[in-house]
């Protein structure tokens, strides 16, 4: 069988498809592909079954420490703790949850990878503002993987190379997955929804039977990346706290959510953002 090739922005090794673990519904995400993604070059998270509750402490956020493929397998056969005595926020308590059949599969984003995550479903006006942007961006983006649990071909989080470092701002109903901040579900994993995650070519919305390795992603286009760059870009990935009152105050007056929004939902917010 013939493996269909796209076009990368920059040649990468062609991979027979027989080598490559093919996705499929009906088999527990983490426990099949996590080896397989991560030999690719990204980084996998352990999800409880059916959700996107993360079960590991240490391996997200600014400070958060990669897994290596052999802890991966450890995970995967059941005897490995996430306790990580060289995380500074680690407290010595290992798995939030025990181990779990049929756990989701996480990604969190490798340097230099960013998930452009387009929501366009339930009012959300994502199929808006992507075309918006394209305009001020002076091109559409390039053909790409998404990962998406929706049909509308549209929804999804297209993934692109950036500048090692850079932040990248959210938009209206498009957010930013990036390094320090959320993470992706990975084709195989089942949404809240019930439907499954799956991975898919942008500019065909078909199914890709590989998983692309993270140096053969497009890069995000310079007047794109110029476009979206977060004004604040202080942060540095060591976890060093640089903000400022006034940058605090100045994050929470621009993501205030009206009625209902509350302090506690404020500083949760902010947290996740900025730790």
């Amino acid at each position: 069988m013939t493996q269909i090739q796209f076009p990368p922005p920059t040649p990468v090794p062609p991979q027979p498809l027989a080598t490559v673990t093919p996705i499929v519904a009906e088999v527990p995400p983490f426990d099949t592909y996590a080896v397989s993604w991560a030999e690719k070059g990204w980084e996998v998270l352990p999800m409880s079954p059916g959700a996107k509750v993360l079960l590991a402490k240490g391996i997200t956020g600014y400070n958060g420490v990669q897994l290596s493929i052999d802890e991966v397998r450890q995970a995967i056969a059941g005897d490995l703790s996430y306790s990580r005595p060289d995380h500074p926020d680690d407290d010595g308590k290992g798995l939030l949850h025990p181990w779990q059949p049929n756990r989701n599969l996480g990604l969190r984003m490798p340097p230099g990878v960013i998930g452009i995550d387009v929501d366009a479903y339930d009012g959300k006006k994502g199929a808006v503002t992507l075309p918006r942007l394209e305009g001020k961006g002076g091109s559409r983006l390039p053909a790409t993987w998404v990962l998406t649990a929706r049909d509308d071909r549209t929804s999804g989080i297209r993934l692109f190379r950036i500048p090692p470092d850079t932040k990248l701002a959210d938009q209206t109903d498009i957010e930013m997955i990036q390094r320090h901040h959320r993470y992706a579900m990975a084709a195989g994993s089942l949404h809240k929804t019930g439907h499954l995650y799956r991975l898919l070519r942008s500019d065909t919305w078909t199914e890709s039977p590989v998983i692309p390795h993270v140096d053969g992603l497009p890069m995000l286009p310079a007047a794109w990346v110029k476009l979206l760059k977060a004004k604040d870009q202080t942060r540095e990935f060591s976890g060093v706290v640089v903000q400022s009152d006034e940058h605090v105050q100045g994050w929470l007056n621009d993501h205030a959510a009206g009625v209902g929004y509350t302090q506690a939902d404020a500083v949760r917010e902010y947290d996740r953002a900025w730790g």
